[in-house]
């Protein structure tokens, strides 16, 4: 379940989207930070929990480096994030609503102007109306994929220097 997963059709544009990678990175990621991941089910059809553990780390710290450090360069890399962004015109395209509205709202928190859409077809609408900085896009959406989309981003914002603004 946690393995890389090979989907029948190697079209990045299957009925149903997905590279079959997200469990398998989750596991890594776990991992690396010395925690476990597991799955339970009561059969086929009945849903599955997943269980993710990862240990609790004391912040060590000495006199030379205290804890309000660590909550200082954090704070700073929000600042940055939010300056570097500020502004910053950004289509996202994902098929799935959870991770659009995920990285829309990641997006907006540090200051970009956002136009979210749930496919190529509507992010190709967008792109005729609108000029954008940054394209973040799925690459396996059904119907059209995400390689046809960024092909196309780089002219689209290339064409229209004065866009109206975002809603």
């Amino acid at each position: 379940m946690f393995e890389s997963l090979s989907q029948e059709g190697s079209s990045s544009t299957r009925e149903h989207g997905g590279l079959g990678l997200g469990l398998s990175i989750v596991k890594q990621l776990v991992e690396m930070h010395g925690g476990t991941v597991r799955a339970e089910s009561e059969g086929p059809g009945l849903g599955a929990i997943f269980t993710v553990s990862l240990p609790a780390r004391r912040l060590i710290t000495t006199e030379h480096e205290p804890a309000s450090k660590l909550r200082d360069a954090t704070d700073a890399f929000a600042r940055d994030a939010k300056i570097l962004l500020t502004g910053m015109r950004v289509l996202v395209v994902d098929d799935e609503s959870e991770m659009r509205t995920l990285i829309a709202t990641a997006l907006r928190g540090a200051g970009a102007l956002v136009i979210a859409t749930a496919s190529a077809a509507e992010a190709f609408d967008e792109l005729s109306r609108h000029s954008f900085d940054v394209l973040v896009s799925d690459i396996a959406m059904p119907v059209e994929d995400g390689y046809s989309l960024l092909a196309a981003f780089a002219p689209a914002t290339t064409t229209s220097p004065e866009s109206p603004p975002l809603p």
